[in-house]
């Protein structure tokens, strides 16, 4: 279940939902039916689910559960599938839940162990029920790190191990896998969604990890190696003209897994293996000029170039539909030296990102700074670890929280310095004024005063600004770097910079981050 605003914001996306309940007792059933009477108006939920795993395992009472729980569903909603996202574990009880869905769901293993027999067993007790692997794919791994360690979040390195994991996920959750019929098919329809786009603060690794690291971004938003690949499979595999795609350019996608800098936190080995995430067919690999030779690339599959020897300079994939053809797309890795400074820029408000041209002046607005260490020569670097302290030079804005994506991290996030992970780091940067709601709207944030902690100070939100106030300058410092400093253009039209208004449009949406 998410907020009501995130609800709105997913329908002007088009993105589908499994709307979902998280207490599976007869007691809860009015938590269903408020769920249902709550969202039923949002185009984009398209299933109601009751439960989620373990949630869906009630001692001796899932077959009334089920029963009650699809009631209440259907005395608000008859317009929607009734499901569940089940786990192998509760072979005694899911069938009884299974009985009462109208979409079975299924998380990661149940599809996949022993050859799907679990699915196959469920699917020949309800042969008319549509069965979905409605959770699948996780594969651990953290931005910039090329060295399985599971005490960083990283169960496989960016390199032929993670691309595996990758590749078996499909394999298991679709009917057909590259035309080829998988253990699961004819029972399963398909899979609806990776766990997980996002890291989150839950589910942690060993210590000293304090988050997840099953997502495809960092907990700081910033895009890790496996996104390239799921957005190969996925958005390039999509043609421009197809009304299922969402209004993003078509462009092909060329990305080297690995980081190629000997100066990283965690120094490459001599030799390793490097892999490339594309949608093209051919990859060539480029070191400082000189080719390594090329590789296929299989549709949802990867090109392995193995045992590279590393040398400082620059490590380029370039993609062709064939041997010889044109270049179609690429990317270049590059070595970099000792961090010289810091580069601030926007993620939000950003047209490039799809979220606006400016912050709306509403009291609650905010804006997500970047913060890249680069060398003398403008090249990331990625082993940087660089203490860097925000702030808000001038305008009505105030750093309200800070990341890194590092899920072993331990510094607090309500704070206004935050040490960079392989590079980078995040600020989020929240409005101070209230001058573009109206009453009521604006009656929550008359006089609101918050005390935040970690030296960011006491944020006063005042109503009845004006956007002559803006815009917000914020700057970046760090001991012994060049000063890094952005500037955040406010609004108080809400139409016009709205984070709806600018999703419903066609954006030029560059994820390359």
């Amino acid at each position: 279940m998410l907020s009501p605003t995130r609800y709105d914001i997913l329908d002007a996306l088009g993105v589908l939902v499994w709307d979902e309940n998280r207490e599976f007792t007869a007691r809860n059933t009015e938590d269903m039916e408020e769920l249902v009477r709550r969202d039923r108006n949002h185009a984009a939920v398209i299933v109601w689910s009751a439960c989620n795993e373990v949630e869906c395992v009630v001692s001796g009472g899932a077959n009334d559960t089920g029963r009650l729980m699809r009631e209440a569903t259907k005395r608000w909603d008859t317009t929607r599938p009734f499901g569940a996202n089940c786990w192998y574990n509760v072979h005694d009880q899911v069938p009884n839940l299974a009985h009462f869905a109208d979409v079975e769901g299924f998380s990661h293993g149940a599809v996949s162990g022993n050859g799907g027999s679990f699915v196959k067993e469920i699917h020949a007790d309800n042969p008319g029920k549509a069965v979905v692997s409605s959770e699948c794919c996780s594969c651990e791994s953290q931005r910039g790190e090329d060295v399985a360690n599971a005490s960083a979040g990283v169960s496989y390195p960016h390199s032929l191990a993670q691309a595996q994991c990758l590749e078996r996920c499909m394999e298991h959750s679709y009917p057909y896998w590259r035309g080829n019929p998988s253990p699961v098919a004819g029972v399963v329809a398909g899979t609806l969604g990776v766990w997980t786009l996002f890291d989150y603060g839950g589910e942690p690794g060993p210590w000293p990890l304090v988050a997840s690291s099953f997502g495809q971004f960092d907990m700081a938003g910033f895009a890790k190696s496996a996104s390239y690949w799921y957005r190969s499979l996925w958005l390039a595999a999509v043609a421009a003209d197809d009304p299922g795609r969402p209004p993003l350019p078509a462009t092909h996608v060329v990305r080297v897994s690995q980081t190629w800098n000997a100066n990283a936190a965690a120094p490459l080995p001599p030799q390793m293996d490097v892999q490339v995430f594309s949608d093209l067919p051919l990859i060539e690999l480029v070191m400082n000029g000189d080719s390594l030779g090329s590789a296929p690339c299989a549709p949802g599959g990867f090109a392995s170039f193995l045992n590279v020897t590393y040398a400082p300079g620059n490590l380029t994939a370039v993609g062709r539909q064939s041997a010889g053809g044109r270049v179609l797309g690429s990317h270049t890795q590059l070595a970099a030296g000792a961090p010289a400074s810091i580069e601030l820029s926007l993620d939000a408000p950003s047209v490039a990102t799809g979220t606006g041209s400016a912050l709306l002046l509403d009291g609650h607005d905010a804006a997500m700074v970047r913060a890249t260490v680069r060398d003398a020569s403008g090249r990331v670097v990625d082993g940087a670890d660089n203490l860097l302290t925000f702030a808000v030079k001038s305008g009505p804005g105030r750093v309200v929280g800070v990341h890194n994506g590092d899920a072993k991290s331990h510094e607090p996030q309500i704070a206004t310095s935050r040490r960079a992970y392989h590079g980078l780091a995040r600020a989020v940067v929240k409005v101070t004024v209230d001058a573009a709601s109206v009453a009521p709207a604006h009656l929550e944030l008359l006089a609101t005063e918050v005390e935040v902690g970690g030296g960011a100070g006491r944020i006063v939100i005042r109503h009845g600004g004006n956007a002559d106030e803006g815009p917000i300058v914020v700057t970046a410092t760090s001991p012994g770097l060049a000063s890094g400093e952005v500037t955040i253009p406010v609004s108080t039209d809400a139409d016009a910079d709205s984070v709806l208004a600018v999703a419903a449009a066609s954006t030029q949406l560059d994820l390359t981050f």
